[in-house]
């Protein structure tokens, strides 16, 4: 590209400041078809991948299962062995997931309590200062 003197670049920027890069936006600023279209795509496909990704790695286990080169009985306890070590290892995360529940509703209800407690001190020593008479001994000027 050849070199463009400052004064004409000011004026093209200052003309052109919203149209500069024309692949990306079509005519006038707005987006170009393939631009929209790459948008709608991107948009429609953004969960996509990993939902792809986990029913390959679900499909890959399955055949790994089924072709192995064991027995029948083999391959079925091996199957009822790995439900049973999912089965135990989502009840400890639940129990887990429930237990951290409880501890943060129990800091909640602790937090709350002291803001109550707060606030109600809070309104004593107000209620306080409103029944103390005002100092009245200030000279007046």
């Amino acid at each position: 590209m050849r070199p463009v003197s400052p004064v004409r670049r000011n004026t093209r920027d200052s003309i052109c400041r919203n149209y500069i890069d024309l692949s990306e936006t079509g005519l006038h600023g707005w987006p170009s078809y393939t631009q929209r279209r790459r948008n709608a795509m991107a948009k429609r496909n953004e969960g996509s991948s990993v939902a792809w990704f986990i029913a390959g790695l679900t499909v890959g286990i399955a055949g790994a299962i089924l072709f192995a080169p064991r027995s029948g009985r083999e391959t079925r306890e091996s199957i009822l062995d790995a439900a049973n070590r999912g089965r135990d290892f989502a009840k400890s995360k639940g129990r887990d997931v429930a237990d951290f529940g409880r501890d943060v509703l129990d800091q909640g209800i602790d937090l709350a309590s002291g803001a109550k407690e707060a606030i109600d001190k809070g309104k004593e020593i107000l209620a306080d200062l409103a029944a103390k008479p005002k100092d009245d001994s200030a000279p007046a000027i």
